[in-house]
């Protein structure tokens, strides 16, 4: 499953000023995407997730499913390797799932 509602948001515009400063950048909005389509691919293999990071919602949740995903050895290095982009791409993501999931309410 790709992340489409992400990218779906990104294109809408309905987003605060923070994410609109990175998303005018769309070099760092592509990474943070290629990175998230890796993440989620690793949490599926690990069996963490069944599909999709997209399917959470809790931001309780993710915010320890990021700490677990970082707090493996492999993956902390494969973070620093990429210059944190991952640990980046992880915190953007938890931003867009905390804006959505407050304009929902």
């Amino acid at each position: 499953m790709t992340l489409d509602n992400l990218k779906n948001w990104i294109s809408s515009g309905n987003h605060s000023k923070e994410i609109s400063k990175l998303i005018d950048r769309r070099i760092v909005v592509n990474a943070f995407l290629n990175a998230l389509e890796k993440i989620n691919f690793i949490l599926r293999e690990k069996k963490i997730i069944e599909n999709s990071l997209e399917e959470i919602n809790d931001i309780n949740q993710l915010e320890k499913i990021e700490k677990d995903f970082f707090d493996d050895p492999e993956l902390y290095e494969l973070d620093l390797r990429a210059n944190s982009l991952y640990k980046a791409s992880f915190n953007f993501f938890i931003k867009y799932k905390n804006e959505t999931y407050s304009n929902q309410q």
